[in-house]
């Protein structure tokens, strides 16, 4: 049994995570093993991510303290929840939470927040399914060196056209 003043700080805890995110995502987290869980939490650290579980009536307390008050009632779940917190991107917890309710059935994205918008299930899928910044980043870098190195080959051609000419009259002469 938790007392007052550890029930305080979870929900202080809570709302400083709900404060700095850039989006938070409810799952069910039932039927996740210990290790699955703390494998889950180490891949979302890695993008600057955490997993965090507590109690329904905390996690409420907490919404209520931060911008995201009254935006979604938890009482429609009637499971235990955790929340997952991106504090750098949106795209990467989505894509790890995505990855991994496909690995574990009983794992369930349940909804989520973002830009104080109220996402579903499906919002989250599609989320998932969007190019990484990286991804993005390298897409970029592509089309800008595949011009380049077209009018490369373009010059090239024009030089090499000149010297076979140049080797013509050359072998003629």
């Amino acid at each position: 049994m938790l007392t007052k003043e550890q029930k305080a700080q979870i929900v202080e805890n809570l709302k400083e995570k709900l404060d700095k995110q850039k989006i938070v995502i409810i799952t069910n987290f039932q039927g996740l093993k210990t290790d699955s869980l703390q494998e889950l939490r180490e891949e979302l650290k890695k993008i600057n991510g955490e997993y965090k579980i507590a109690k329904k009536t905390l996690i409420k307390l907490a919404l209520e303290k931060t911008k995201l008050k009254g935006l979604i009632d938890l009482d429609q779940f009637d499971t235990s929840i955790g929340l997952v917190f991106g504090y750098n991107d949106p795209v990467s917890p989505a894509k790890i939470i995505n990855k991994t309710s496909k690995n574990f059935e009983q794992f369930e994205i349940l909804g989520g927040i973002m830009d104080n918008q109220v996402l579903s299930p499906k919002d989250i899928k599609e989320l998932a399914n969007i190019p990484s910044k990286v991804e993005l980043i390298s897409k970029l870098i592509g089309s800008i060196n595949s011009p380049l190195s077209g009018f490369i080959n373009v010059l090239k051609g024009n030089i090499r056209g000149l010297v076979y000419v140049l080797k013509a009259i050359a072998s003629e002469s």
